[in-house]
């Protein structure tokens, strides 16, 4: 026998999201180093909503901290990133 469950739109979209928050927090909650990428991800999932535009402008500013590997790709490191979000959202 099957089981055949009805629901709204919205609902789906809300559990697909949550489900989506449980798996980016268990993918992030054990890295240190984060592509740009994922730093976008690890700072939405804790609240600080950014885009990869964002992320880059605040590199170029010097308000986020990051490193070089090699000469063009850039990493950041998780510590920076939580002392960033710190820094930006309790001003």
């Amino acid at each position: 026998m099957e089981t055949i469950f009805l629901v709204n739109k919205q609902d789906l979209i809300d559990a697909f999201r949550e489900v989506l928050k449980e798996v980016l927090n268990e993918k992030t909650e054990t890295k240190s180093v984060f592509s740009v990428v994922e730093a976008v991800e690890y700072l939405n999932s804790k609240g600080y909503k950014i885009t990869k535009s964002g992320i880059y402008r605040h590199t170029m500013n010097g308000t986020i901290q990051f490193d070089r590997f090699g000469k063009r790709k850039i990493v950041f490191n998780r510590e920076h990133l939580d002392e960033f979000i710190k820094n930006n959202l309790c001003k």
